[in-house]
């Protein structure tokens, strides 16, 4: 369907097959399988995917993902609090970015994967945005050592806050995701981009809006 619209590009959001974790942390396999089918089948059809590694709904014990994800204790993973995932040295965190390092070394073969977005909309999540930058920037280090020269990326929900993380965040390219109120997308759209490139000074993606 995208390749008949004409789309050469799909941001690809991983959890909607699920975490993509064991209990135990390991990558599931049969999550990683399916995936990679549709990594393969984009490439035939001539698309380049982002795929997003996590997102806040992932790691919001109010949201519908964790209280169902194998890495959360009550389900018998090891995770409690799934805001360890932000506190730098907590097992959580090590989990998660071993994870992260095993699907990018066992999907960096796939020449159509353009770049990899580590956080969809991070600011969603309640964490301290130091926390949060520290994390993608942790994050960022492991994928770059991984996979040198693949383009890296995390987004924040506009109508949060987070001031200076693209400012700090280490990534390659800002991505916007507008969601005006007064539903004049396309001015919101111009005056956003352009702001957001005088500012920061990087390319910038319109991963969504609406």
């Amino acid at each position: 369907w995208a390749a008949a619209g004409g789309t050469s590009f799909v941001r690809l959001p991983l959890d909607a097959f699920g975490v993509g974790a064991t209990s135990s942390g390991e990558i599931d396999e049969a999550w990683s399988s399916q995936w990679e089918r549709i990594i393969d089948r984009a490439a035939a059809e001539g698309i380049y995917v982002l795929p997003i590694l996590t997102g806040w709904g992932q790691w919001d014990p109010s949201y519908t993902i964790w209280p169902a994800s194998p890495l959360n204790a009550a389900n018998g993973g090891p995770i409690e609090d799934p805001l360890d995932l932000f506190q730098a040295g907590s097992e959580a965190q090590d989990l998660w970015l071993a994870w992260v390092q095993t699907v990018v070394e066992r999907w960096r073969g796939h020449t159509n994967i353009l770049a990899w977005e580590i956080f969809g909309e991070i600011n969603c999540s309640t964490a301290a945005e130091a926390d949060g930058i520290a994390l993608v920037n942790t994050a960022a280090s492991r994928i770059r050592a991984a996979d040198p020269g693949r383009l890296i990326t995390a987004s924040r929900c506009e109508s949060g806050t987070w001031p200076d993380f693209y400012a700090q965040a280490d990534i390659d390219f800002v991505e916007v995701h507008p969601y005006p109120a007064t539903g004049q997308l396309d001015r919101n759209i111009l005056y956003l981009v352009r702001q957001v490139r005088t500012i920061y000074h990087k390319p910038v993606l319109i991963g969504e809006s609406g």
